[in-house]
């Protein structure tokens, strides 16, 4: 392995991308899967976009930048939370509890969301930053306003099911 290799393995998203996708496929059927999270935000931005040309403000602009700065600030102590709370699963593991195997399941899928989240918040920023350098260009405002809402889209769901999860888990506490 040379250095360009080490370099990109330390910062490469892939990993993070296919431990969602693996979540996904675990809870889900393909085909609602592809509706979902597919279909539905591309759905979502070409009408958006094309057909009621909203695009990219400065106002809408700053606001996003603001609001994703701050949920993926709190997603990142999320992924601490569940991160000591997979460890502590793990200390007191009984190969022979169904229930206890099914909780760690879900906190193993949990943290993949969550990290994926936190991913998507990073490029949303990073889209946002570029709708703003070039907000006078036409074309790159037309495009940066359909990938911002691609990615929003996707965002919400992902914290919807991120809610979900949370909520499964926590209602067999109680």
């Amino acid at each position: 392995m040379n250095n360009e290799d080490v370099m990109f393995s330390i910062i490469n998203p892939v990993g993070i991308i296919k431990g969602h996708i693996e979540s996904l496929r675990k809870s889900v059927h393909f085909i609602t899967l592809m509706i979902l999270f597919l279909v539905l935000p591309i759905f979502t931005a070409f009408i958006l976009v094309a057909i009621l040309k909203i695009y990219l403000t400065e106002n809408m602009i700053d606001f996003s930048l603001t609001s994703l700065s701050v949920f993926t600030g709190l997603l990142f102590s999320l992924l601490f939370i569940i991160y000591d709370i997979l460890n502590k699963e793990k200390e007191k593991l009984n190969p022979n509890d169904k229930k206890q195997a099914e909780k760690l399941e879900l906190l193993k899928q949990l943290y993949a969301n969550v990290s994926f989240t936190i991913l998507l918040g990073f490029s949303l920023i990073f889209t946002l930053l570029l709708a703003e350098l070039f907000l006078r260009n036409k074309f790159i405002l037309i495009a940066s306003s359909t990938l911002f809402y691609i990615e929003i889209a996707l965002f919400f769901l992902t914290l919807l099911q991120i809610l979900k999860r949370t909520h499964v888990l926590l209602e067999e506490e109680f």
